[in-house]
């Protein structure tokens, strides 16, 4: 845990790798962390489950790549209605509950966007879009805010390639 006060602290610094260790907000559950990683010149940022970080944002200042998880609150408060309907109301309790502790796609967006972050690949999503289809409503208005903003897949595989300044995308499968 980091100390009292503390936003970030390397918690590991050797053979040209650095984690750095990121005090994110989500309450209840303390502490949380999301992660910032620097190697050969090139940086990532994974955010863990937060609500918008500014610690996190501050943290991940000129990263290549940030991964942010990502939360839709309007499907997830359509989602709980109709779990409420249904008498599954332990379900739509939860579905009321987790838009406090998660971000938005817009929230993640401008988390990148105020970072200087290259590249946004938003992860954890909930719902997971069911079907391509779906992809454009989960993300709300994230691409206006930075646009290029892809959702994580099975099998995507992310290339920063030491010494350079490209990030690139491809399918393992």
């Amino acid at each position: 845990t980091l100390p009292e006060g503390t936003d970030s602290l390397v918690v590991y610094d050797k053979d040209g790798i650095r984690i750095t260790a990121i005090r994110v907000i989500h309450d209840p559950v303390k502490p949380a962390f999301g992660y910032r990683i620097d190697y050969k010149g090139r940086s990532i940022s994974i955010s863990g489950d937060t609500v918008y970080p500014p610690a996190f944002t501050a943290a991940s200042k000129g990263v290549d790549l940030m991964f942010h998880e990502a939360l839709n609150p309007e499907m997830i408060g359509r989602l709980g209605q109709a779990l409420a309907q249904r008498g599954r109301t332990d379900s739509a309790k939860i579905m009321a509950d987790i838009p406090g502790y998660h971000a938005s796609p817009e929230d993640a967006a401008r988390s990148a966007k105020e970072a200087g972050a290259q590249a946004l690949v938003l992860y954890h999503l909930v719902p997971a879009p069911p079907a391509r289809l779906m992809e454009p409503m989960f993300l709300g208005d994230a691409g206006k805010i930075f646009p290029g903003v892809k959702l994580a897949e099975d099998g995507m595989l992310v290339h920063l390639p030491a010494g350079g300044k490209a990030v690139t995308f491809a399918s393992g499968f």
